[in-house]
């Protein structure tokens, strides 16, 4: 695909994918309405990587399908005062939509120090087999912890 109109494949991924999939927070469509994916991902796969599918950034890595990273944000419940701590990429897409959401962030590529902290919000921007004790730590009293699982 030549040139593709990046706006209008997002606007059909907003449409398509997350409002029919009962994505319904309004500033998750619109962040991923504007947000330019495409730049989070290796420039072979930028045409399809609104497609209901995870897309590969190389070391065993991968960047979620849109409904998953969308719904994973939601199920997060998240407000204007979270303090949240990304673990993934810490400059890729999440990290991205999170910072034009309003929220004090703090990120992390996964497999860095951890620094203790008391966030309201641990968002693993990935799946983990076991949810480490450092990480729950992180976690203030009350706090939120949102993450994929692999069974």
């Amino acid at each position: 695909m030549a040139n593709p109109d990046f706006d209008s494949i997002r606007r059909a991924m907003v449409d398509s994918q997350l409002r029919t999939s009962g994505v319904t927070e309004a500033w998750i469509l619109s962040a991923m309405g504007a947000a330019p994916r495409e730049k989070y991902v290796p420039g072979e796969f930028a045409a399809t990587c609104y497609t209901d599918r995870p897309v590969p950034l190389g070391n065993g890595r991968a960047v979620h399908p849109p409904l998953v990273t969308a719904l994973m944000l939601q199920a997060a419940e998240i407000e204007a005062n979270d303090d949240v701590l990304v673990i993934g990429d810490a400059s890729g897409y999440v990290a991205h939509l999170l910072k034009n959401g309003g929220v004090k962030l703090t990120s992390i590529d996964a497999g860095m120090e951890i620094k203790p902290g008391s966030y309201t919000l641990l968002f693993i921007d990935g799946a983990i087999e076991q949810l480490p004790e450092e990480l729950v730590a992180c976690v203030s009293e009350g706090g939120r912890i949102v993450t994929g699982t692999i069974d």
